[in-house]
């Protein structure tokens, strides 16, 4: 109801002004624009804000993306496999300010600091209202689908675990 004031056209989106409105302190106004508006923009989606009064936290998560062949495959590939290639991709999920990757046994580090060196690519997917803890679990029960002995380098490999801690 109170939402719905400030937001009449139910466009799920305001602006801070409009937020004023809601009669929220200054204080707890910054505060839901500090913690769940984290792309710096000067609105709001309702679903940010209800994140907030619930006490969920916002964290960006993106795509760590390495070219193993080091920008060679995009000049051999239209010879090798008769289609242009960028690169062959070694993937990694960066959250919570770790960076995760299958390298035979699920691997964790700091990000972009992997014997991969630095990222070709980074790629934003977006952000997670999930916790540390959740993602814990989620690795936890991966951890026996990810062990040496099933790598496969086309079937069962880095990209396989950076869509599963993705979804």
């Amino acid at each position: 109801h109170t939402w719905a004031r400030v937001d009449p056209q139910g466009a799920g989106i305001v602006l801070r002004e409009e937020l004023g409105l809601m009669g929220l302190s200054s204080r707890v106004l910054d505060e839901v624009m500090n913690v769940m508006n984290i792309d710096g923009a000067a609105d709001l989606s309702y679903a940010e804000f209800c994140a907030q009064q619930l006490g969920l936290e916002q964290r960006r998560v993106e795509l760590y993306l390495y070219d193993l062949s080091r920008r060679v495959a995009q000049y051999v590939s239209p010879l090798l496999v008769g289609h242009h290639e960028e690169g062959i991709w070694h993937s990694g999920v960066v959250v919570f300010g770790r960076e995760y990757f299958y390298h035979g046994t699920i691997c964790e580090s700091e990000p972009g600091k992997t014997e991969f060196g630095a990222p070709t690519k980074v790629i934003q997917l977006g952000f997670t209202l999930r916790t540390e803890e959740e993602l814990d679990r989620l690795l936890h029960g991966l951890d026996p689908t990810f062990q040496p002995h099933l790598y496969d380098a086309l079937r069962h490999n880095c990209n396989d675990l950076s869509d599963a801690i993705a979804e």
